[in-house]
């Protein structure tokens, strides 16, 4: 994919780049986008048809081209140039092509936003266009990657933007702010973001285990636990699944009634029914009304038991 489409955009073709720059200074001829060409270390190359030749060329890099613009169907807007002088290539592209792998992409988001761009010679301009954005990758894994199209801290994209003089360059995202006339506010703050040097990925073991042995359609990790654990804080069984739920509705009972005299009412809260053993008891004595007497006497009632000391933890600390 080292050639990818582009929308058909109506430019002006600068004809010295249709004569190996040896003249045709000063004359342009009527073009369409054709097709991107990314050659790695190379500027990006685009294949442009010109109707009154019947002909594409497909070596034109991206200073090459003004916009067509339709109150001026037959040529460049001359005053462009007044508003900003013609800039170099390497004004109007940033980085060369990291890898042959490229796509190109519309952002519908940023369609509507004003650009401004900040040059490789350090020159700033405001109020561009923009138009699309191309990305790259190294895509085919059987080809050694000697590219930095993958590494964090290297990759850039490339934002091609309309310049207020006409131009078209293509710019990464560090080179770029956005401004939307609703979103972004009147001050609006210098980045202070660091460059990235990680990479993120979820599939890279850790703690909970791996799922080759299970076949179950809802599948779950199985967490590992230490001896110790097993032996002082076994897996929770129904009966004590029976006691943590007593307390959880204990506690929800504290926060829609009032306690006193070890009876928890509830004024008008809904009534919540609960299993209840031993002694522990339920009474309505209103349709709007809980009474609960007594405490938790179900399977695990039992006096409390010593538990044995564990190593490293026998002090008083």
């Amino acid at each position: 994919m080292f050639i990818v489409n582009l929308p058909p955009k109506k430019v002006w073709v600068r004809k010295e780049y249709l004569r190996d720059l040896r003249d045709g200074h000063g004359e342009y001829v009527l073009g369409y986008w054709v097709s991107l060409k990314s050659i790695w270390g190379r500027s990006f190359y685009f294949e442009t048809y010109m109707p009154e030749y019947g002909a594409c060329f497909d070596k034109l890099p991206i200073s090459a081209f003004l916009e067509w613009e339709s109150d001026f169907p037959e040529a460049p807007d001359p005053d462009n140039f007044i508003i900003e002088p013609d800039l170099p290539l390497s004004d109007l592209q940033y980085w060369d092509s990291f890898d042959y792998d490229t796509e190109v992409v519309e952002k519908q988001f940023l369609r509507s936003m004003s650009v401004k761009v900040r040059h490789r010679s350090g020159k700033i301009t405001e109020g561009g266009k923009y138009v699309f954005t191309i990305d790259s990758c190294h895509r085919d894994l059987d080809r050694i990657d000697l590219s930095y199209s993958e590494t964090p801290e290297e990759h850039k994209s490339h934002n091609c933007i309309i310049l207020p003089n006409g131009q078209y360059g293509l710019y990464p995202n560090n080179r770029c702010q956005w401004f939307d006339e609703s979103l972004t506010p009147s001050d609006v703050k210098k980045p202070d973001f660091l460059v990235s040097t990680r990479e993120f990925s979820v599939e890279n073991g850790g703690p909970n285990g791996r799922l080759g042995d299970s076949e179950e359609y809802f599948w779950d990790y199985k967490t590992k636990r230490s001896a110790a654990a097993e032996k002082y804080f076994p897996q929770e069984t129904p009966e004590e699944k029976d006691a943590f739920d007593h307390i959880s509705f204990m506690g929800n009972s504290m926060i829609y009634g009032g306690m006193a005299d070890d009876t928890i009412s509830f004024g008008a809260a809904q009534a919540v029914p609960y299993p209840t053993y031993g002694q522990d008891t339920i009474s309505f004595e209103s349709p709007d009304t809980i009474t609960f007497a007594g405490n938790y006497e179900g399977p695990l009632y039992a006096p409390y038991k010593k538990m044995p000391p564990i190593k490293g933890l026998d002090t008083d600390e």
